[in-house]
């Protein structure tokens, strides 16, 4: 590693190409020791025990980050007795001794800087987005929206939603809304198989060619919500090309809807 880093939020979302591929790897490391067993070291000694805690990661339950050897009430005790022979020993040896020795665990900690970092991410849990760059060119959506429609309905937009909500309750396993486009208003029909039939009629404003038009209702929705003011704008070419839903009063939103086949 040609420079010494920090792992924090803050320097994990910088664009450094070093410290990422660093972490990267560390993780791919990391990730191979999980579910390990470990003992517990009095004074040096490693002891096992047959009552063992598996500690899952809080991200997911089925990773386990380890298997422990729970410690006994002799292991406490031989403990704080092996730390109270050593204190004399930590007393007498001065503080320049004590500081080498603290700076030996510094740069021990330095070098494992990165294993160290992928393991408290996996131990407590925290989440790392990543993102790439796609190679090519970005679909040309224009070319779906005509400079003009010949069929358009207008109906409010609370109506709308409403009764789409409505039907959309039969609407079981993705099955479509038909939409009616008539003169005289529109019409919003679900039919699943075997539950039954719904049906809505709205009033509307429809200047075209009578037509059906269906469209997944989950899909409708999102976009009609979407937009501001009070009038809904559906434009359509026919019941299988890609129609647009706008609001009548801000012409800076445009939600491209792809129609549903029904027979």
């Amino acid at each position: 590693m040609s420079q010494k880093f920090r792992v924090t939020y803050a320097t994990l979302s910088a664009d450094n190409e070093e410290l990422q591929h660093s972490y990267d790897e560390a993780v791919d490391r990391v990730r191979g020791q999980l579910g390990a067993s470990y003992p517990v070291i009095v004074n040096g000694e490693e002891r096992w025990h047959d009552d063992v805690y598996a500690e899952p990661s809080p991200i997911d339950k089925d990773l386990i980050i380890g298997r422990f050897s729970q410690s006994t009430v002799r292991d406490v005790q031989d403990a704080v007795a092996a730390a109270k022979a050593f204190s004399l020993e930590w007393e007498r040896m001065g503080w320049r001794s004590r500081v080498d020795i603290m700076r030996t665990v510094a740069d021990v900690m330095e070098d494992r800087l990165f294993d160290l970092a992928a393991m408290m991410a996996f131990e407590v849990g925290k989440s790392r987005l990543t993102t790439r760059l796609i190679e090519g060119d970005f679909p040309n959506y224009r070319q779906l929206i005509p400079q003009s429609y010949p069929n358009r309905l207008i109906v409010g937009k609370e109506p709308f939603l409403n009764a789409i909500r409505r039907v959309k309750l039969l609407a079981k396993d993705a099955t479509p809304v038909r939409l009616t486009l008539r003169p005289d208003g529109l019409e919003l029909v679900a039919v699943t198989q075997d539950v039954g039939q719904a049906r809505e009629d709205l009033e509307a404003k429809y200047e075209g060619s009578e037509m059906v038009v269906a469209f997944n209702p989950e899909f409708l929705i999102d976009g009609v919500e979407a937009i501001t003011g009070d009038e809904v704008q559906l434009d359509t070419l026919d019941a299988l090309k890609p129609a647009t839903v706008r609001s009548t009063e801000n012409p800076n939103f445009l939600y491209l809807l792809m129609p549903v086949r029904v027979s």
